[in-house]
């Protein structure tokens, strides 16, 4: 059978039949690479050139593509498409894989600016926290020495521990009383002096 210049025999036995040629053959080296892109790449052209079933993930064809001047035209378009596929394969891995580093480093851009933003609102709250402690020892201060004072703390500690607003008043009313202050209390909030 020749293709563009080149003959292959139509079946083994010839070659096994041809003494100079089995001497060329043996001069030659090893063929189980060219036999097996043979077989290959004809299951190949009768697939309708399936690009499963091109040795694009066969570790044969590095060593396949350094003997290409010893292929007839079909061994070497399967050769040539099995490079083919190879090279778009490892561009779509290297793609991917760029793909996902930028994903992670943006994610981690977002992780650290999140992070400063939770330690800056970390600091404000423990701020406004020792604020609010050094207030609530002022007041707790003043409350000592205010009897006024220290009735409207009452009512306000007593309104917020108290489900029924009703009850702080009365709570701060009777702190009032046991003061003697000169101030009442009036459960809809608002307070009057006394003479």
């Amino acid at each position: 059978v020749t293709d563009a210049g080149d003959v292959e025999p139509a079946h083994d036995t010839l070659i096994v039949a041809w003494d100079k040629l089995v001497a060329w053959l043996s001069d030659a080296g090893p063929q189980t690479l060219i036999r097996a892109i043979w077989r290959a790449a004809s299951d190949w052209r009768d697939s309708h050139r399936d690009a499963g079933l091109t040795w694009h993930d066969d570790p044969r064809l590095p060593q396949a593509l350094t003997q290409t001047g010893e292929y007839n035209a079909l061994e070497r378009s399967f050769v040539d498409a099995s490079e083919a596929l190879r090279v778009t394969r490892r561009r779509r891995l290297i793609a991917g894989g760029a793909a996902v580093v930028s994903v992670i480093a943006a994610a981690a851009v977002v992780a650290l600016w999140q992070w400063r933003v939770a330690l800056t609102q970390q600091g404000l709250a423990e701020d406004r926290l020792a604020r609010a402690q050094s207030g609530a020892l002022l007041a707790h201060a003043q409350a000592q020495t205010d009897p006024v004072l220290k009735a409207v703390l009452i009512a306000e500690i007593a309104q917020r521990d108290l489900p029924v607003p009703a009850r702080a008043a009365q709570v701060a009313y009777d702190a009032n009383e046991s003061l003697g202050s000169s101030v009442a209390f009036v459960p809809g909030g608002n307070d009057r002096a006394m003479d």
